[in-house]
Parts: C-alpha cells; sequence; structure tokens
C-alpha cells in the first residue's frame, strides 16, 4: 500500500495536536482526515476499512484531576 493511498483519520479534542501531527501526516504523503471527538470521527470512519487503530489514553499525566 502506497503513502498517496493511504487514509488516516486522526483524532484528539485538542485542535492543536490534530494541526501538528496531521501537518507532519500530510507532508510524508498520506491523506489525513480529522476529528475532534469520537461521535466526529465514527461519523467520517462509518464507511471506511480501518487497517489499524492506535489508541493513546493520558490520564493523570497532564491533568490529575481527571479519573476514570
Amino acid at each position: 500500500m502506497k503513502k498517496k493511498d493511504t487514509t488516516i483519520l486522526l483524532v484528539d479534542d485538542e485542535l492543536d495536536i490534530l494541526e501538528i501531527i496531521g501537518y507532519n501526516l500530510t507532508a510524508q504523503g498520506y491523506t489525513v482526515v480529522t476529528a475532534q471527538n469520537g461521535v466526529e470521527a465514527i461519523k467520517k470512519a462509518k464507511n471506511t476499512i480501518c487497517v489499524l487503530s492506535i489508541t493513546i489514553l493520558f490520564v493523570n499525566t497532564f491533568n490529575p484531576n481527571v479519573t476514570i
């Protein structure tokens, strides 16, 4: 699979993160679609085949007041 044929759905609630990572992935030749929450991501991914899903959850690292 070539990079130009690969679309990456990038999801984060931080707009700055979406912009920085999206810019770098686009510069590497990928097509990038962004979403700022899970609901938006599901709507955008509804008709797409997912070959790789990476979930990174930062809890209590940046905001010690957040608990699960």
